[in-house]
């Protein structure tokens, strides 16, 4: 017997994230049968019920939303539907070439309050996650998601982490990093030389110890290894910056919590929320005081609350604020990986702390800052890409854009979609060169992309451009004004030019020249540069060189004596 119904087809985020449960609990407690699946493009639902029903369940799936899911579309047909007696969780129809891949999150509310549960299976347990929170970018390897295709592969499941893992209402239905302290991932403390010093609580208390001690230590997060130090222990950060040849560039803190982060920055309401999201970014905030070992010259830190539950062990014995820069040698990746970490930085650190789940995609702490009540991210990576954008959009193919050389991020569009790559790096380093090709092959083989055009920067000899033939250049500020037309061309008409401000530091121009402070007016097909900065000679070819940018526009202007102060201040030799 057939009854009228509903299908709808929800694209976004939906898989991987606790969707499906929720789909399950909110059917069952409103009394409606039916079932829900993955397939190739998000997530199906039947549904035998009203319209109004249907309308109901919508309206509630969405104010129910599990943290980590994003709906972008809902097309519903009314269809006749089988004789469905109950509701259920259907066969997935995976296809890999269009499930997204999420980024890492940090621990989520019920996680972090079942991990200081004494009465928890999981209480203070280093790897404790669920659907809504934990590793997902960092320990996949191959699409689809599921365990077999990450790194938790080698680590087999007990039979209470499976209980769960198979039960829809539980919201660990489908996790796949899913583990406990009966079939635990190992931690060890060790030694320079490899051995193991201590193991799983024990060396957590030994971390502490040596913290407290003024040692560098070389901690395993979620995206590669943190060097970290007392920020309080002024020798030790000292010896850091010496090691890790750091004179001046800030370090990140990592603190407890917000509690400890308002110690010391001025911490208000949207700061505060940023701080503790799922995302967990370092944020930049106002210091209370200079900290001038931290952060030399300015007066702002960068703060990150502890955002796994190795980190919040750590804490439990660790009492104070901690340097947490990222483990890796000046201008490349963040390492990911024990022999990498013994090879390149084993002068820097003292002792390292390492589990057994490898890290197969590394990834870097994003960069957020709050201005007038809006955030502001500086780096996205671990808890944002990558991402997946839906456009409307009726161009067919696959396209490539390569990103800039510096601070690098490439996107694809396909089917319909655009896949921002996580935060990659400077690409002038070969080790980040790499990274880049190594990251772009993994997306291209998971999706079975084949490129129909090359979005690339006109300057002729970026190196990673060089490799790719068939290219479509664009001038690095049109570049700019583009990005920001297409987030905001639902407020203009079709085609309609606009009047843009571009300051972001230099480019190669149409004309050959260095480009820099530019005004456009264009839409998404042409532009026209009716205005820019005045051109000046640098010194040594240097934009990175503040010093010397100020002593080029003194030179060009002729400023030597409304200027003769700052001048005093540099050598004679150099001037």
């Amino acid at each position: 017997m057939c009854h009228l119904g509903y299908k709808l087809q929800i694209s976004g985020l939906v898989q991987g994230v606790g969707f499906r449960p929720l789909v399950f609990e909110l059917a069952s407690e409103l009394g409606l049968h039916g079932e829900v699946k993955n397939d190739g493009f998000g997530v199906e639902i039947i549904l035998a019920c009203t319209k109004e029903e249907c309308e109901n369940f919508i309206y509630k799936l969405k104010e129910k939303l599990p943290p980590l899911a994003r709906i972008d579309s809902i097309d519903i047909t009314e269809q006749t539907t089988t004789n469905y007696t109950h509701f259920s969780i259907g066969t997935s129809l995976q296809n890999a070439k269009t499930t997204p891949m999420l980024s890492d999150f940090a621990l989520c509310k019920e996680c972090k309050k079942e991990f200081f549960d004494e009465k928890n299976p999981r209480f203070l347990y280093p790897f404790i996650t669920c659907t809504h929170c934990g590793p997902r970018f960092s320990i996949i390897k191959n699409l689809p998601y599921d365990r077999c295709n990450t790194t938790m592969e080698a680590l087999k499941m007990c039979e209470f982490c499976k209980s769960e893992y198979e039960d829809p209402k539980n919201r660990r239905f489908h996790a796949q990093p899913i583990s406990c302290p009966q079939c635990k991932i190992d931690v060890f403390l060790k030694n320079k030389k490899g051995e193991i010093l201590a193991q799983d609580d024990e060396a957590f208390k030994t971390c502490a110890k040596l913290l407290k001690q003024g040692k560098i230590l070389a901690i395993k997060g979620m995206g590669g290894f943190h060097l970290m130090c007392d920020a309080f222990n002024l020798e030790a950060i000292k010896e850091l910056r010496l090691r890790k040849n750091r004179p001046k560039k800030p370090f990140a803190l990592m603190c407890r919590d917000a509690s400890d982060a308002k110690e010391l920055c001025f911490v208000d309401e949207e700061e505060e929320k940023l701080l503790g999201s799922i995302l967990a970014p370092i944020v930049i905030l106002k210091a209370k005081k200079a900290f001038s070992l931290i952060a030399p010259d300015v007066d702002k830190l960068g703060i990150m609350l502890a955002y796994t539950p190795l980190h919040l062990l750590l804490f439990r014995y660790f009492d104070g604020v901690l340097v947490a820069t990222s483990a890796n040698l000046s201008g490349e990746s963040i390492i990911k990986d024990e022999d990498n970490l013994l090879k390149k930085l084993g002068n820097v650190f003292d002792f390292y702390l390492d589990y057994a789940r490898e890290i197969h995609n590394p990834s870097d702490d994003s960069i957020a800052q709050v201005i007038n009540g809006k955030t502001m991210f500086l780096r996205t990576s671990r808890g944002l890409n990558p991402t997946y954008l839906e456009i409307k959009s009726d161009k067919k193919g696959v396209f490539l854009a390569l990103g800039s050389e510096l601070k690098n991020e490439f996107v694809i569009f396909y089917e319909n979609k655009l896949l921002i790559s996580p935060y990659i790096g400077d690409l002038k380093s070969i080790d980040v060169h790499e990274r880049f090709f190594k990251l772009l092959e993994f997306f291209k083989q998971n999706y079975d992309l084949k490129f129909d055009a090359i979005l690339c920067d006109k300057h002729p000899h970026f190196s990673y451009a060089k490799e790719f033939e068939e290219r479509i250049k664009i001038s690095h500020h049109y570049a700019h004004f583009c990005a920001a037309y297409f987030e905001y061309e639902e407020n203009f008409a079709k085609d309609e030019k606009a009047l843009a401000f571009i300051c972001d530091g230099t480019g190669y121009g149409e004309d050959g020249k260095i480009w820099g402070g530019e005004v456009f007016v264009g839409n998404l097909k042409e532009y026209e540069r009716i205005a820019h900065f005045e051109n000046f000679t640098l010194i040594n070819s240097d934009i990175k060189n503040i010093q010397n940018l100020a002593l080029s526009l003194i030179f060009h202007y002729d400023l030597e004596d409304k200027a003769k102060d700052f001048l005093a201040k540099i050598p004679k030799i150099k001037l």
